[in-house]
């Protein structure tokens, strides 16, 4: 999963930086792929703290130079497009955590809630509308909660996206036509193979990079 750590780059306070440490390496030991807008502020700690867990960062640069990236990044992509990057911080993520406030954080927690990103606010912004009444934006007090808070947001909506197995096996009976056309004496468990064996190799993906560079005998 992907999710997009976003914060001021310029004069954070000591606490913002903590925090988005925290939450990089908190993120990283879930296996997560930490996304940043590449600089520095909060952006470059939360590269370093996942960075410093063995995790992978990848920073969206506002600039044309990749140079230009924290030296915490596993991957640093220049945009060119200077401030319109934060639409692209927010479209790449599965979610999002923002770490204290500024007005770039802002349009990127305005673009998220706008296109249903599941999104957490750490020491963040507190939204209200014209009248005063307060926009819902889920909070956390510490890195810890935050993590955990965004993880279930997201892992409930891949559960209603996960349809029923046995909708699966039916579905997938019927996806490819030159399959039908081997015939099989129990189409139904030949559905289930073919899942089990796509599902071994979403969960094994380096056995079945292995498997298909070997040179068959």
């Amino acid at each position: 999963m992907h999710v997009a750590v976003i914060g001021p780059g310029s004069d954070p306070t000591e606490s913002e930086l903590c925090n988005a440490y925290g939450i990089g390496r908190l993120l990283a030991e879930h296996r997560c792929t930490v996304i940043t807008g590449g600089l520095g502020g909060v952006m470059a700690e939360a590269a370093r703290g996942c960075a410093e867990a063995g995790g992978t960062t990848i920073g969206l640069l506002p600039g044309a130079v990749a140079a230009a990236g924290n030296e915490h990044l596993t991957v640093a992509l220049p945009t060119g497009l200077g401030e319109l990057r934060n639409l692209l911080v927010v479209r790449a993520a599965d979610g999002v955590i923002a770490v204290g406030g500024s007005w770039g954080t802002l349009s990127e927690l305005a673009l998220a809630k706008r296109m249903h990103v599941p999104t957490v606010s750490l020491d963040g912004w507190q939204i209200s509308d014209a009248s005063g009444t307060a926009l819902a934006v889920d909070t956390a007090q510490t890195p810890a909660d935050a993590v955990s808070l965004l993880l279930r947001r997201m892992g409930s909506l891949n559960s209603m996206a996960e349809p029923p197995e046995d909708e699966r096996i039916e579905s997938r009976g019927h996806l490819l036509p030159e399959e039908e056309a081997v015939g099989s004496d129990d189409p139904q468990r030949q559905a289930e193979v073919i899942l089990e064996d796509s599902d071994k190799r979403t969960a094994e993906p380096e056995e079945t990079k292995r498997r298909s560079t070997q040179t068959p005998d």
